[in-house]
């Protein structure tokens, strides 16, 4: 992903020392259901000491983030399989000159 590369050239400049993580939320609300929150999160390993976050934290974080991405990848996966079939279906009443 593009923004995983800008992130990653952020967190190796010297100025970001002082940065121990970032965290991205995305908050989605799909049409009748609650509303969500997705996350990406970039741990600096480069960071101060001070500035790190624990490693417990880190754990966390990474697993979340981890999850995030596959729902994303699942769902994401879904939409092109609802997308191929309703394009199958419209070729088929095309053809069919329905």
């Amino acid at each position: 992903m593009l923004i995983d590369g800008q992130v990653g050239g952020l967190l190796r400049e010297p100025a970001s020392a002082c940065l121990g993580a970032i965290l991205f939320l995305r908050p989605e609300c799909p049409v009748g259901e609650p509303v969500r929150y997705l996350s990406n999160f970039y741990d600096n390993p480069a960071a101060l000491p001070a500035c790190q976050l624990p490693e417990a934290a880190v754990a966390v974080l990474k697993d979340r983030a981890e999850q995030d991405s596959a729902t994303v990848q699942a769902e994401a996966g879904r939409w092109a399989d609802d997308r191929q079939r309703t394009l199958e279906d419209l070729a088929n009443k095309l053809c069919r000159g329905a």
